[in-house]
């Protein structure tokens, strides 16, 4: 933990090999880790979920959730292919 001096805060410096088991067992919610950089792809891939779950009891959501699962190899792949030192330089 290193103490960010110009908002007064504790920052936690973040762990490749912590983003690759978040995503691996929790998929797209591994975004979460990095939020800032991915909060996008997180929206996205949420509002893919929620409507998805939604829409599957007329059958029609379970397109959608192919894709969230689609979403969830992304955030895998995406995790392990990162440099070391985005994780390092992650504020």
């Amino acid at each position: 933990m290193t103490k960010d001096v110009s908002s007064n805060t504790i920052v936690k410096k973040k762990d490749k090999t912590s983003a690759i088991l978040l995503t691996f067992f929790f998929g797209f919610w591994g975004w979460l880790y990095t939020y800032h950089v991915d909060k996008t792809k997180f929206w996205i891939a949420c509002i893919l979920f929620i409507v998805g779950i939604i829409t599957a009891i007329v059958g029609v959501g379970f397109l959608l959730l192919g894709g969230v699962g689609i979403m969830n190899l992304y955030a895998f792949i995406e995790a392990c292919t990162r440099d070391k030192n985005f994780f390092n330089n992650y504020k």
